[in-house]
């Protein structure tokens, strides 16, 4: 009979030494049976079960147990694909047998088996440990990895009654490995008998068990940085079957580091001229209310500054044709593949310097009544600036009489500068598409959001359940001319939930209750977005506080999905462009006697150039308009398409 593992030593021995013994009795494999081994073999880096050989000469070594794994070594030697730490020498369990026990070994191999269950494995290993053995040699006799036998110990931790339940099925082996991040044994049960019967996840467990930790992955710990917070004397909880997931065992020193960490940040910001600087570590609703919110002003170019942007223009017009001449070709060879890279990567290299050049300001006037706040969200540190407190407007307000003549003239422009109904609608259902998909890639904010819509239901005499709302009709039903950039990958995101709810049975609970938190988080965040809606907006007298809140949660910036392109321009009078233009570019002269091409054409520009939205699309106070600021009238405001 073979001797066992332990009594016999493991000698690491170069592949090239390694032959086949003529009593193992398998010659053949089935086939890509060898090949997959090897695969195996590549991904885990390691020999999970260890060759059985003989010493047949001092550079010969013959494996009479374990031929197929030879054959997998090899064929990684042969393709370049033996994994480093295997390159140094084959560990193999070194026998004297004679011939028939290495006969008895290969047969013993090759007849039908199971493999040891994890907790057969545990308890073996366990048992090791009790003899004296610690888990370095272990790892090395039976040729698997430090981190495996740490893994397999782990659960030896976890509680008998919980390990019976695996036992008998009623727990996978992920929920009896989620366990193991609660030491102590106790908690470890109380979680077991609280598991509802529909929802014992792995997700669930480690959620209830780490309640009230904080996790290495919170905005904040992401913030500090796990590397600062651990050379500051910060200890962590790693769970040893999930990399990612690890808790702060020190919350009061992280809360340190980042207070530390954002006062730094607070003063390169205060060192911009602010009249107050302000840090949270989260975003803080009631430290601004009353707060007014001002917004920096287009920059003036000098001379030099303009030319350079006009360069920087005509430069992307030029990528732009030339990206245009090869995405005509059906298919690209591998220079044209590789010319359309460089192109696309220059492009957005020209256009990163047109935004810096062209980047808003604010005025030194404007600092000096306003202030900044700085926070952590999941994305980092944010800053959000232009916060104008309500005595510092009292101070600096230079507000005209609603009953002067001069605002009664304002009032009569601003309505005749209203954008049509269809336009009006079509802009705005652009804008709520923007803010869907924006919503859709913020967990955070969708749960506000979906809270909000919750909470007006409930307690309807506590809210304005008017001012945001949930779409009644099913999402993307509602269709607009104007494109918006994030529609295809919101569209394809659609796709891709679709498909997965209907691998599922129809019953949504039972079956999202298997689904991991973040999995559900997310779903949430994209139902959350996709019934959105923007219909309250529509009212003049409707509130906008929280459209325009929305805006600040998402950092959101409709340029980044909505262009003011000619499909746009077309659909506004020669009145509403010669008004755009003037807006874009008070020092040009437009009339309304031109062609209304030639006006389209010279708004897209400007508009490309500057970013440039209607303001409706700017502020939600302005809805249905085009403009905000006091242009002069047209020459002919009279006029048609």
């Amino acid at each position: 009979m073979p001797k066992s593992t332990l009594e016999n030593p493991v000698k690491l021995v170069p592949l090239d030494q390694l032959v086949l013994a003529d009593t193992n009795i398998r010659t053949q494999y089935p086939k890509g049976s060898v090949e997959r081994l090897a695969d195996t073999i590549e991904k885990k880096g390691e020999l999970i079960q260890l060759p059985r050989g003989t010493q047949k000469s001092p550079k010969r070594v013959a494996i009479h147990a374990g031929g197929r794994r030879l054959m997998a070594l090899k064929l990684l030697k042969e393709t370049g694909r033996l994994p480093d730490q295997l390159a140094a020498g084959i560990p193999v369990i070194m026998t004297t047998d004679d011939r028939a026990a290495q006969i008895e070994a290969s047969v013993m191999e090759n007849i039908e088996r199971e493999n040891l269950t994890p907790v057969q494995e545990f308890r073996a290993f366990q048992s090791l440990v009790n003899e004296g053995f610690d888990k370095v040699e272990i790892a090395n006799r039976f040729g698997i990895s430090e981190r495996l036998v740490r893994q397999r110990l782990a659960l030896a931790n976890v509680h008998r009654d919980i390990v019976t339940a695996f036992e008998e099925n009623k727990l996978d082996l992920l929920a009896l490995q989620a366990f193991t991040i609660e030491p102590d044994q106790e908690r470890q049960l109380d979680c077991f008998n609280a598991l509802p019967d529909w929802n014992r996840s792995s997700g669930y467990i480690r959620s209830y068990l780490t309640r009230d930790e904080v996790s290495a992955t919170s905005a904040v710990a992401k913030f500090v940085g796990l590397e600062a917070y651990e050379n500051a004397g910060g200890a962590v909880k790693r769970d040893l079957f999930d990399e990612n997931n690890a808790s702060i065992l020190n919350p009061s020193l992280l809360q340190e580091l980042a207070e530390d960490k954002l006062a730094e940040a607070g003063n390169e910001v205060a060192a911009e001229g602010w009249k107050w600087v302000e840090p949270y570590i989260s975003y803080d609703h009631q430290a601004l209310e009353g707060c007014a919110r001002i917004y920096p002003d287009d920059r003036v170019l000098s001379a030099e500054e303009d030319a350079r942007a006009e360069a920087l223009q005509e430069e992307l017009d030029r990528i732009d044709e030339a990206i245009g001449e090869l995405e005509i070709s059906e298919e690209l060879d591998q220079q044209q593949s590789e010319e359309l890279d460089r192109l696309g990567d220059k492009r957005d290299e020209v256009q990163a310097h047109l935004n810096e050049l062209l980047e808003p300001v604010f005025s030194d006037d404007q600092r000096a009544i306003a202030g900044a706040i700085l926070y952590i969200d999941r994305n980092g540190l944010r800053v959000e600036r232009g916060f104008v407190r309500p005595e510092d407007r009292a101070e600096h307000a230079d507000a005209p009489s609603p009953d002067d003549p001069a605002v009664a003239e304002d009032l009569a422009k601003q309505k005749s500068e209203e954008l049509a109904g269809s336009v009006t609608g079509d802009l705005n259902i652009a804008m709520e598409a923007g803010l869907q998909h924006a919503i859709s890639s913020n967990a955070e904010v969708a749960f506000l959001v979906s809270t909000a819509y919750l909470v007006a239901k409930v307690f309807p005499s506590r809210c304005n359940t008017e001012t945001l709302c949930y779409a009644t009709k099913a999402p993307f039903t509602q269709s607009s001319s104007i494109a918006v950039g994030s529609a295809d990958n919101h569209a394809c995101e659609y796709d891709t939930w679709d498909a997965r709810l209907a691998a599922e049975d129809g019953d949504l609970i039972a079956a999202l209750s298997q689904w991991s938190p973040a999995d559900v988080r997310a779903l949430h965040a994209f139902c959350a977005g996709a019934l959105y809606s923007r219909n309250a907006v529509r009212r003049v007298d409707s509130p906008d506080n929280d459209h325009t809140e929305l805006r600040t949660l998402l950092n959101f910036d409709p340029t980044s999905v909505i262009t003011a392109d000619h499909a746009m321009l077309g659909r506004f009078t020669k009145v509403q462009l010669v008004r755009a233009l003037a807006e874009m570019a008070p020092d040009e002269s437009h009339s309304v006697s031109a062609a209304k091409p030639e006006l389209v054409a010279a708004a897209a520009k400007r508009a490309a150039k500057l970013n440039w939205l209607p303001a409706m699309l700017r502020q939600d106070d302005a809805f249905g308009r085009l403009v905000l600021d006091d242009t002069s009238d047209p020459a002919d405001p009279a006029e048609s398409d």
